[in-house]
């Protein structure tokens, strides 16, 4: 009598099956470590940029122009646009102060009108679709708004 060795096909499912369970419980913790990687970029960013600014508004008290803003005649500093010290919020400015990578964040800005001047709020984010100029809400991203307290704001709840 010849006996053959192999799996039967219950066998074969049941490993199919365990095999897919447990990529599936690799798979979420998998996206769980890339949410906290985006956070900790996004940490990161906003910790480099508060180095970035305090660094020209020291610059700027040295050249003893920390009392100076108007948008129209800028004030510059080491190429940055200053007001009250601190660099405008200009989508260039920004990238080279953070040496950003275009194509791993996006810096995106707008004019405010508060009083007689209009300010410029940048948000730096990992998409373009999703981000705020507001300092609250579900994203993940940083917000620089220098004629405002506080000044840099991390959203990291969709990350």
């Amino acid at each position: 009598m010849n006996r053959q060795n192999g799996f039967t096909l219950l066998e074969l499912i049941i490993s199919v099956l365990i095999l897919a369970i447990v990529s599936a419980t690799a798979m979420v913790k998998f996206l769980d470590v890339q949410g906290n990687a985006r956070a900790s970029k996004i940490h990161d960013v906003a910790g480099n940029l508060r180095t970035g600014i305090d660094m020209i508004y020291a610059k700027s008290a040295i050249a003893g122009v920390e009392g100076e803003c108007d948008y129209i005649e800028k004030t510059e500093i080491e190429t940055y646009y200053v007001c009250h010290g601190y660099p405008i919020a200009y989508v260039d400015s920004l990238r080279r102060l953070l040496n950003i990578d275009a194509t791993e964040l996006h810096v995106i800005n707008k004019e405010v009108d508060s009083g007689s001047n209009a300010e410029r709020v940048a948000a730096i984010s990992f998409d373009t679709e999703s981000y705020t100029y507001s300092p609250v809400g579900d994203f993940c991203q940083v917000l620089y708004q220098p004629e405002k307290e506080p000044q840099i704001v991390v959203l990291d709840g969709a990350c």
